[in-house]
C-alpha cells in the first residue's frame, strides 16, 4: 500500500466510523449496550475466525490484553452513548491521541515534549468548552466517554509493542473475539441484558459488524505506512462526521462555545504533528519503524 494510497483508506475508516456513532445511538434503543457489542464483534470475529490455527501462547497473550482494553473502552463509549450525544461522544473519544504520551510516561517515565504538553492543554480547554455549562454541562455520558479515551490510549500503548508480533487478521481476530465473549459474559452482571431485534436492528449490526471489521483491518495496514502521526492527523476527520451524521439524521446542533471547544480538540490532536522527530543516529543503525497500529 503506497502513502497515498493509505490516506486515501484512513479517509474512508473516518467516514464509516463518524456514520457509526449515529447508528450506535439508534441501535441501543434495541438491544442494551452490552448485547449490542457482543453481537457486534461476534458477527466480525466470526468472518475471520480462520485466522487463529495454530495459535501460540504469545499470540492469545497478547490478544487478551488487546481483547480487554479494546472491550473496555467500547463499553464505556457505547454505555456513553446513552446519555449523551454522537457529536460530543465523538469529540471526545478522540482525546485519547493527546493523552497517549501521559499513557507512556505512566509506564517508562517518558517525558513528553512541548507540542505535546501544549496539545494536552488544548484538549483540556476544549473538553471544558464543549461540556460547558451552555451546553449542558459535564452529563453522566460524557464523563463515562473520557473513561474510554484513556482507555483507547492504553490499547494504542499495547498494540504498538504486540502488533508487529501478530499478523493483522489473528489481531483482529483475538481482539473481537475477546470483546464479543467478555460482552455477553458480562451482561447479565452489568446490566439488564435487552435484544429487541427486528428488521431494522439487523441491518444495523450487520453493518456496524462488516464495517468495523474491514475499516480495523484497513487502519492497520494504513499504519504500516504512515507514522502515528500521520494517522492522528487523518483521524481528525471522525467527529466532524460524526458531527454531520448527528445533525443531519439526529437534528444535534452545537452552541458556539461547543464548536470553539470542538475546535480546540481537533487542534490538540494535529499539534503533535509540529513536534520535530528526534535525530537518527548515522551509523549503525537501522531505521526507526512507524509505531504498530491498533
Amino acid at each position: 500500500m503506497t502513502r497515498r494510497r493509505a490516506v486515501a483508506a484512513l479517509v474512508l475508516v473516518c467516514l464509516i466510523w463518524g456514520v457509526s456513532f449515529t447508528v450506535i445511538k439508534q441501535a441501543l434503543a434495541y438491544a442494551s449496550p452490552l448485547v449490542l457489542l457482543g453481537v457486534r464483534f461476534a458477527l466480525a470475529s466470526a468472518v475471520i475466525g480462520w485466522s487463529l490455527r495454530g495459535l501460540r501462547r504469545e499470540e492469545l497473550r497478547g490478544g487478551l490484553i488487546l481483547g480487554f482494553l479494546f472491550w473496555a473502552g467500547f463499553v464505556f463509549q457505547t454505555v456513553g452513548l446513552q446519555y449523551t450525544t454522537p457529536s460530543r461522544s465523538a469529540f471526545l473519544t478522540i482525546l485519547s491521541t493527546p493523552i497517549v504520551p501521559l499513557v507512556q510516561f505512566a509506564i517508562d517515565r517518558t517525558v513528553p515534549r512541548l507540542p505535546t504538553a501544549v496539545a494536552i492543554a488544548l484538549a483540556v480547554a476544549g473538553t471544558w468548552l464543549l461540556t460547558s455549562p451552555g451546553g449542558g454541562g459535564l452529563n453522566r455520558g460524557d464523563v463515562i466517554t473520557l473513561g474510554c479515551a484513556v482507555l483507547f490510549a492504553g490499547q494504542i500503548v499495547a498494540a504498538g509493542h504486540f502488533a508487529p508480533k501478530i499478523p493483522i487478521d489473528r489481531l483482529l481476530a483475538l481482539e473481537l473475539g475477546f470483546c464479543a465473549v467478555l460482552s455477553l459474559a458480562t451482561a447479565p452482571v452489568l446490566e439488564v441484558p435487552r435484544l429487541a431485534p427486528d428488521a431494522v436492528f439487523v441491518a444495523m449490526i450487520l453493518f456496524l459488524a462488516l464495517t468495523g471489521l474491514w475499516s480495523f483491518r484497513l487502519q492497520l495496514q494504513a499504519q504500516r505506512v504512515l507514522s502515528p502521526t500521520h494517522t492522528a492527523l487523518v483521524f481528525t476527520l471522525e467527529p466532524v462526521v460524526a458531527s454531520v451524521t448527528s445533525f443531519l439524521v439526529l437534528g444535534e446542533r452545537f452552541a458556539a462555545l461547543q464548536l470553539l471547544g470542538g475546535a480546540l480538540i481537533l487542534a490538540a490532536v494535529a499539534a503533535p504533528a509540529l513536534e520535530r522527530p528526534a535525530p537518527r543516529a548515522v551509523t549503525g543503525s537501522l531505521p526507526d519503524r512507524d509505531r504498530a497500529p491498533t
